[in-house]
């Protein structure tokens, strides 16, 4: 029979629990359905100070059972305010922080030394490293701390006047000792639940689901079977599991029904774990896949959850996913999954591995519900799942199709910002309206590309200057891929985006003509530059600067990076002082810009490989 009682631990009852204290008769251990630790260092101040105040702080949910005559609880509830429990019994002059040492205290040090009240903030911020660094409120020599403030503030000290100090601090550290000793004799509400240890993850569920911000993906850690496993090839993917254990236990917790050797060993993982691991992989990699890559080893994301789910389902069913292992080898799905980013990756690469991407190492072009929505559509094109993951016998004849078609929306979609709303939901929309087998016609793309040369040319800037986005880097990926040799992608060399109509002097132009400002950054005045010839050149354009021209082959600029001809930037040569001159300035650049994209769109559109309309929407 189930029950429930209330118990009232103090504060230093819970961290002796938690610290498996020997002389402890109770042990308070992590099972391995929680969630990471999320406190941060102002959320554990504030708890403390509510604690300090006498202010409601809620309950905590344990679970009891007797091992080797001693009580054990597992903590079903409250791992955020445990944590931050323990951390002050431990450490708790890692919790004093400025405002709780007094202005006066540090006038009267200073009056002590006749020091002007100027240097009260230096008293204070010596004095909170001192403290902090006594990390209890036992067997503190505050004599030392003369020492620090003549190293502070390079002042003679006698030791007449340290005696002082070391008075004044004293009564200061009774006051906050008495503060802690009171804190740590509080008491904290405990619900204890007695009866069936498997009932555990339903009751984290009920908690957790009803108004607290836990996290959709931190219930199914808790509401899918705990103790179903499966033996997972990948090492790897066991790994990450174990390193989000690992950091619990490196803040001193013990996981209940947790071994290392033992996980390590036989690689068994529940579905929960072996979708955190997973996504972990995934997302470490396959730098297509690289979002939020560094986050905490505790801390779930939330990829593979999601690329699994579109990859087996027509709908969202994330929430029962765990469902899907019973029946399929989860070894065979992950490999078929892997297979399928390569094959995407492959599609995408000229634009995604572009030699010029070496500049920008961690920027990801494509958003993540697009680049899972492709490979997701690759999967199910290959692959079948009622037969086991068997090749579907059609593959061979639509792959180099599909290949084509993935990369040509990629580039699209980025452009038209096709995935700048919606989540999961237009992945599977995309899927259900196979998406990426229906041929883009030259119309659509003269659309989108015309609308994004009008949006840039919308923005206004003076001083700050808008670093190139995804949507420039697509488009010049897609131009310069095929005017960069194979020598140029294998080289050593590094290629910036640059201005042809160079930031610095443009901003010149805008001050002496008292412009608004200009579309500096727009599409149509970006190229590419060899880092070494773009360095080189400075400020100044292609054309205004003998020194660079003496040194590299102008032609070869021209027909391979900017496009241009030297009566294009002759404008350049011209003086804008004047407000009159503000809207010369701005139809000569406009002018220019409308003449560059021109050139622009007929080599993106040859890059495709697609026919130029008879009518362009420019």
């Amino acid at each position: 029979m189930s029950t429930c009682t209330t118990e009232k631990w103090t504060l230093k009852d819970l961290a002796a629990a938690l610290n498996s204290n020997e002389h402890s008769q109770k042990k308070l251990v992590v099972p391995m359905f929680q969630r990471g630790k999320r406190w941060s260092k102002k959320q554990q101040a504030t708890f403390i100070d509510s604690v300090k105040n006498g202010f409601p702080v809620g309950t905590m949910l344990f679970y009891k059972k007797i091992e080797n005559n001693i009580e054990t609880y597992l903590l079903v509830d409250g791992l955020q305010r445990s944590t931050c429990i323990r951390s002050y019994i431990n450490n708790p002059t890692n919790f004093v922080s400025l405002e709780n040492i007094p202005d006066k205290l540090c006038q009267e040090i200073l009056a002590l030394l006749s020091l002007e009240m100027d240097f009260t903030e230096d008293v204070k911020s010596e004095l909170l490293a001192f403290i902090i660094d006594q990390n209890s409120f036992t067997n503190v020599q505050f004599i030392g701390f003369s020492t620090r403030l003549h190293d502070k503030l390079q002042v003679d000290i006698n030791l007449s006047q340290a005696q002082e100090i070391a008075d004044l601090l004293s009564e200061y550290y009774h006051g906050i000792h008495s503060t802690y000793d009171s804190i740590a004799s509080s008491d904290m509400p405990i619900i204890v639940y007695s009866g069936s240890e498997d009932n555990l993850p339903m009751i984290f569920d009920r908690i957790n689901s009803q108004g607290s911000p836990l996290s959709m993906y931190e219930v199914y850690a808790a509401s899918w079977p705990i103790n179903v496993r499966y033996e997972i090839n990948s090492e790897t993917v066991v790994e990450y599991v174990v390193k989000k254990y690992q950091s619990f236990i490196d803040d001193k917790f013990v996981i209940d029904g947790y071994n290392r050797d033992t996980l390590l060993s036989s690689r068994k993982l529940n579905a929960f774990e072996y979708m955190f691991g997973l996504s972990k992989y995934l997302v470490n990699k396959y730098s297509l896949l690289a979002f939020n890559k560094n986050q905490e080893d505790d801390i779930n994301n939330t990829l593979g959850f999601e690329l699994v789910d579109a990859c087996l389902h027509d709908k969202n069913k994330i929430s029962t996913l765990y469902k899907d292992f019973e029946t399929l080898d989860v070894n065979k799905l992950q490999s078929t999954i892997e297979d399928s980013i390569v094959f995407v990756q492959n599609a995408v690469s000229v634009i995604t591995k572009f030699k010029g991407n070496n500049r920008w190492e961690e920027k990801i072009l494509h958003s993540k519900f697009q680049i899972m929505s492709m490979i997701a559509t690759a999967f199910r094109a290959k692959f079948n799942l009622s037969e086991g993951f068997t090749i579907n016998s059609n593959w061979s004849s639509i792959k180099d199709d599909l290949c084509k078609k993935l990369l040509l929306y990629y580039i699209y979609d980025i452009i038209d910002n096709y995935w700048s709303d919606g989540g999961t939901v237009k992945i599977y929309k995309v899927i259900k309206d196979k998406r990426y087998y229906q041929p883009i016609d030259s119309k659509a793309w003269d659309g989108v590309l015309s609308r994004y040369f009008d949006r840039s040319m919308q923005r206004v800037e003076q001083i700050r200057i808008a670093s190139p986005s995804s949507e420039d880097m697509v488009i010049l990926n897609n131009i310069y891929r095929m005017s960069f040799t194979a020598n140029d992608q294998i080289s050593q060399d590094k290629f910036d985006i640059e201005h042809i109509a160079t930031k610095e002097q443009m901003k010149t132009f805008i001050r002496k003509s008292q412009s608004d400002g200009l579309p500096i950054s727009s599409i149509a005045n970006l190229c590419y530059l060899p880092e070494g010839v773009n360095r080189t050149k400075g400020s100044k354009n292609f054309y205004q600067d003998t020194n660079y021209l003496s040194i590299i082959n102008l032609a070869d600029v021209e027909s391979k990076f900017s496009f241009t001809k030297a009566e294009d930037l002759t404008w350049m040569d011209y003086d804008y002082t004047g407000a009159e001159k503000a809207s010369v300035l701005r139809d000569n650049y406009f002018k220019f810009c409308r003449n560059r994209f021109k050139e622009i769109r007929t080599r993106f559109f040859e890059s495709l490989g697609i026919e130029l309309p008879t009518e362009s929407l420019l």
